[in-house]
């Protein structure tokens, strides 16, 4: 197969009680910051003092409120995964347990649970485990990789960056620390690295074509 050999090494291993330990890990973290999200943006008038001022300044309930920082955690998550296959159970692992965290919270303290937006989430996280498959190649060598990781890039600056013919703006300060980050991800020789952003906003214009809204 093409994803095979040059694109990127697999890193086996057949320690199998490490690896139900780093995906535990991966699924409690997940479950956590679900329920950090919901309750930072239930209780944002209740929260403790330090958390309040960065909620003021960062506006930090309505960000974890968008796909931008979950994706990253995914990309993260994907790219330093051993393997393809352990790539896509860890980003399962982690939007299936966030979701769980997020919308437990919901019913059970706020006393409401949002169908609609449960769905659409669940609908991404039944998904996922195809883009983070792909996603662990991002991270190798070679023209197929650098055209993943261009993909990926431009799915970011979709998700970060309002833009059109005549404008570009990033939407906040955490969204460009998203973007920022999300770069220095999959960052590559200088003259990759170039062409591999080329080819992000390219395909970022096609997006914005495709997906409007």
């Amino acid at each position: 197969m093409w994803f095979e050999g040059p694109i990127r090494q697999k890193q086996v291993t057949h320690d199998f009680l490490r690896q139900a330990v780093c995906t535990a890990a991966i699924v409690l973290t997940g479950f956590g910051l679900g329920v950090f999200s919901k309750y930072l943006d239930y209780r944002q008038t209740d929260l403790p003092r330090l958390l309040a001022l960065l909620d003021q300044g960062l506006d930090l309930h309505n960000f974890l409120g968008e796909l931008a920082p979950w994706l990253l955690l995914c990309a993260a998550l994907a790219a330093y995964s051993r393997t393809p296959v352990r790539a896509a159970v860890n980003v399962f692992g982690f939007l299936s347990a966030m979701l769980a965290g997020y919308y437990l919270y919901c019913a059970q303290v706020a006393g409401f649970f949002p169908k609609s937006y449960a769905l659409i989430w669940a609908g991404l996280t039944v998904l996922s485990p195809l883009p983070a498959f792909l996603c662990w190649y991002a991270k190798g060598q070679g023209p197929v990789a650098i055209g993943l990781s261009a993909a990926v890039l431009a799915v970011f600056i979709s998700t970060t960056c309002s833009y059109g013919f005549w404008y570009f703006s990033v939407r906040s300060l955490p969204d460009a620390a998203v973007l920022l980050l999300a770069v220095l991800l999959f960052r590559r020789p200088l003259r990759e690295m170039l062409l591999m952003l080329a080819l992000s906003a390219l395909l970022a214009i096609v997006l914005q074509m495709i997906f409007p809204f």
